[in-house]
């Protein structure tokens, strides 16, 4: 019989040891997986909130046109 090439037996010392490490690999016990979020925290906004928030934001401006009409100097 003749003798194995050295081809033959690095390709199979090469495959005993993908083997070998994949054992290795998957023998650790797997960590915990994290809890997962189910939920996302939303704010509804109505037409209600919208005309409020148009209104605060008019009444704004208008107070501080008014402070920086007064801020001005007297012609």
């Amino acid at each position: 019989m003749r003798r194995p090439s050295p081809a033959i037996l690095g390709s199979i010392a090469l495959h005993a040891g993908v083997v070998a490490l994949a054992f290795v690999s998957f023998s650790h016990k797997a960590d915990e997986p994290k809890p997962l979020v189910n939920s996302v925290p939303v704010t509804i906004v109505s037409e209600t909130v919208i005309a409020a928030a148009q209104s605060s934001v008019s009444a704004a401006g208008a107070s501080v046109a008014e402070r920086a009409a007064s801020a001005l100097p007297a012609r």
